[in-house]
């Protein structure tokens, strides 16, 4: 029980304690694959994290990523009464262990096995944990936290996975292709074809196995089977196909898609409820049935699908391609495209997390809602009006869609923007229109990006709706040296809008007039690939363009166009003392400016980059292995400058990072210096921030000398400890003074450094 408590006690603290941390995790919970019962709280597994139900309270709580889990994805669970473990398996083979401390096993000990190490299920008989997985078996001894043997389930050279498994009798029983077989537990060696298949005289295929009251108990399609010496002998039928099998409070509870039954100890039926939603387990809990549903979280005793089932906030899905974040509000398209940008039919519409006062929830915008719109691939919201969206569609048949308040529609197409608005093509799957996404300008003009829009050429366009709803359009026919495929539009300086070619049109400008491209060779742009997938003008007006192949930046950019011959410029870096290029050779997915015009630069496969104003210094480098991020994989970054919080769009689900950078205004927040004290060792930067716009900062010891001075940008300056002779400043206090660029404001605080 002590044990027991700590954890309950672990989790809760773990939880409050992070809800002040900088991460916080957007994904869905809708989805109940596990229940699993601890004291007075549900714990429910869910596609990327768990979540807890108390049972009295009501209250729910989220673990994830973020303030306890190692990873995302958890495929199954399992809680140890004796020991008072609970333990979790992810679909990459890692486990986590949590009871009185918290250990992450990277990998189970494998040889040389190189292929899938999902970890389906989870059993445990008193100090053992069997793990049944891709490859076939695993056993943990957990008072001794070592691996006490692996079974790889192979024949022919092919790797069978195990579905489930179980101790019983000193033996362990296993599930693969619908067959059972076991082995003596004491004499377990990796050997799998000295395992016995159970006899079963009904041609049964097994799916689910659990020891209740002194039984081995095993279900194949809508029956239950009882084990007797080395035989199935059929128990029960329950309708349809079972989908869970589990025991609580001794009772043996059995799922089909729409019921949950309670068998008592001789396996009868002692009561069953209906529920509306499809069912992906159940549970018994203090005479009271629960199922874990497929979209509406926990649902209590037969409740209806028009019902709001238990379960966090979040969006609909954890289909994250694009997010966009203005003022606390989140938007979410989980539509998509391929690597050969065809759409992936994806019909989830689009996610809205409301940050009004009065709402300030998710709000799911469906595909029938949007004429059943597929493949939503950006949200563009009007700076006038938020209630006022625009989603783009990069399905063939659909098109631009205009949502009012999270309601209303209008759908623009060919037909009503006229002969200089979207334009119409067939394509050999019919009519097709294909929009990137859309942005306004300052001014009020809405931009649109169209791809493919000549039947044989397939060359892309750009649209304009003026503040007039004026349509006109610009035709890239001449720019298009590849199959075309095209980002979302990107507002530049002078008017110029910034377009990517993601299929080899390099980066096309343009402020439908005039046009310009930038291209791989000398004199051309010199990029280091025409697959454009990034763009970005910080507030220097300097263009970063991120390619598959790396980044490059073009200063004075519209100048260097003009001239007709230029060459954009890696950032180059020193590490170690050898520079350089920032990012070669990385697959860069997007990239995003900050108020501190510092940028965030996410990839395909490494993580995101948090790089200084000229991206000379890396500040922040974060990966799924020392993040909390869902995954390497960053389809796109939004930061929301009026908050700070980056919003990261993975391929496991969306995530967020509190960063110190703000839209500033003429007067001081809460201003902060941090860390402080600064502690032997720590070389890095101190951030100061809450800062006015324009701030001058004079930082001097206690005697008025003066050490450092600069300015504020986004609301924070970075002082990287040294003084006016770049030499780190010694022990001690240091006065740190802050002026408003208007001079009507000031502050002062103190920073204690010890070497």
């Amino acid at each position: 029980m002590k044990r027991l408590l700590y954890l309950i006690y672990f989790l809760a603290f773990i939880i409050q304690s992070n809800a002040q941390s900088r991460w916080e995790d957007h994904f869905s919970y809708k989805e109940v694959k596990e229940i699993h019962q601890i004291n007075n709280k549900l714990y429910c597994v869910s596609s990327n994290a768990l979540f807890s139900y108390d049972l009295e309270s009501g209250e729910l709580e989220k673990i994830s990523k973020v303030n306890l889990l190692n990873g995302v994805k958890p495929s199954s669970a399992a809680y140890n009464s004796e020991l008072d473990y609970l333990l979790i398996g992810y679909e990459n083979g890692e486990l986590d262990i949590l009871g009185e401390e918290s250990e992450n096993f990277i990998e189970i000990p494998l040889d040389d096995y190189t292929g899938s190490k999902r970890i389906n299920h989870i059993a445990t008989a008193g100090n053992l944990m069997l793990i049944s997985a891709d490859y076939g078996i695993s056993i943990f001894d957990l008072d001794r936290r070592e691996f006490a043997e692996t079974t790889f389930f192979r024949e022919g050279g092919i790797y069978k996975k195990v579905d489930e498994s179980a101790i019983f009798n000193n033996k362990v029983y296993a599930i693969y292709d619908g067959m059972v077989v076991y082995h003596e537990i004491d004499d377990l060696i990796p050997n799998f074809n000295r395992w016995t298949k159970v006899e079963d005289i009904y041609n049964s295929t097994f799916e689910h196995i659990e020891v209740f009251n002194d039984q081995l108990v095993a279900s194949s399609g809508g029956s239950l089977f009882v084990l007797k010496g080395n035989t199935w002998v059929f128990k029960k039928a329950l309708g349809t196909t079972i989908v869970d099998l589990n025991t609580n409070q001794n009772r043996l509870i059995a799922s089909i898609v729409d019921r949950v039954f309670v068998l008592d100890e001789n396996i009868e039926v002692e009561q069953a409820a209906g529920f509306e939603n499809e069912i992906k387990s159940g549970i018994l809990s203090n005479e009271m049935i629960y199922a874990g549903t497929t979209e509406n979280g926990l649902v209590i005793n037969g409740g209806t699908s028009t019902e709001r089932g238990i379960y966090p906030d979040g969006p609909y899905s954890n289909n994250a391609y694009a997010v966009t974040a203005t003022a606390g509000h989140i938007w979410v398209s989980p539509g998509g495209q391929d690597n050969y940008n065809s759409p992936t039919g994806n019909k989830e519409g689009y996610f809205h997390f409301n940050n009004e006062d009065n709402e300030k929830k998710w709000i799911h915008i469906t595909s029938k809602q949007l004429n059943n719109a597929q493949d939503i691939i950006d949200v563009a919201y009007n700076p006038s009006d938020l209630n006022q969206v625009y989603a783009s569609s990069w399905h063939y048949s659909y098109n631009l869609y205009e949502i009012l308040n999270d309601e209303k529609v209008i759908e623009y197409d060919y037909q009503n923007t006229g002969n200089n608005g979207i334009v119409q093509n067939f394509y050999n799957h019919g009519q097709v229109t294909n929009l990137g996404g859309a942005v306004f300008d300052s001014e009020g003009n809405l931009y649109i990006s169209q791809a493919f829009v000549d039947p044989n050429k397939g060359y892309s366009a750009l649209i304009k709706r003026n503040t007039n709803n004026q349509w006109s359009n610009i035709l890239f026919e001449n720019y298009h040296p590849g199959a075309s495929g095209i980002t979302k539009p990107v507002i530049g300086r002078n008017g110029y809008i910034w377009l990517g070619g993601t299929r080899g049109d390099g980066v096309i400008v343009t402020n439908m007039t005039n046009t310009y491209q930038i291209l791989e060779g000398e004199g051309k742009g010199d990029l280091p690939s025409n697959f454009v997938y990034a763009l970005e003008i910080d507030k220097n007006g300097t263009a970063w363009i991120g390619t598959n192949l790396g980044l490059r930046i073009l200063r004075n950019p519209i100048a260097e166009l003009e001239s007709g011959n230029f060459n954009t410029e890696p950032v180059v870096i020193v590490q170690n003392g050898i520079p350089e290029a920032l990012l070669t050779d990385t697959n860069i997915t997007d990239i995003t400016v900050d108020s501190s015009n510092r940028k965030w630069i996410a990839t395909r496969g490494a993580g995101v980059f948090y790089v200084s104003e000229s991206g000379k210094e890396i500040i922040y480098h974060f990966t799924e292995d020392l993040s909390p991020l869902a995954s390497n994989t960053i389809n796109a970054v939004a930061v929301d400058t009026e908050t700070g919080v980056v919003y990261f769009a993975t391929e496991n689900g969306l995530v967020s990072y509190k960063g110190d950078a703000v839209d500033t205004g003429d007067d001081f927040g809460e201003v902060v210096a941090y860390p402080n004290p600064v502690r032997p060792g720590y070389d890095g930067n101190i951030t100061i921030k809450g800062l006015a716009k324009d701030t001058e900062v004079l930082i001097t010891d206690v005697v008025g000398n003066l050490i450092h001075k600069g300015e504020e940008a986004g609301g924070v300056i970075l002082w990287d400890q040294t003084n006016l002779k770049g030499q780190k400043v010694a022990s001690g206090i240091y006065i740190v003074m802050l002026i408003s660029g208007d001079g009507m404001h000031t502050k002062t605080t103190k920073i204690a450094i010890v070497r």
